[in-house]
């Protein structure tokens, strides 16, 4: 049976990018549930492989850069398979987010 892990990344106010997100060894799934944004800003995720060196994760199916696109919420699918995760949006977002993360262990 698998056990899920949940950790929040916040977004603060006035910022677009959270703290590192720590998920360990590589996950065959990850998600993330997309809060609704009050600035028209799409969402990116950046990977790590040591969790001091993030670069922005491309998604070499669609050459997408970005995760959801502004207005959208609900579960989103990570396909990227990194040990630390950052979220980024592409505009600074008033009066913050929490983004949820779930995977399995």
């Amino acid at each position: 049976m698998e056990v899920f892990r949940t950790v929040t990344a916040t977004l603060a106010s006035a910022a677009s990018l959270t703290d590192a997100i720590q998920v360990g060894s590589p996950r065959e799934k990850v998600y993330a549930l997309l809060p609704s944004l009050s600035t028209n800003a799409a969402t990116e995720i950046y990977g790590s492989y040591d969790g001091s060196t993030y670069a922005r994760c491309v998604n070499g199916t669609t050459g997408s850069l970005t995760v959801a696109v502004s207005g959208t919420t609900g579960w989103v699918e990570i396909p990227f398979r990194f040990p630390y995760l950052k979220i980024h949006t592409t505009g600074a977002v008033d009066n913050g987010a929490s983004y949820t993360i779930v995977f399995a262990d």
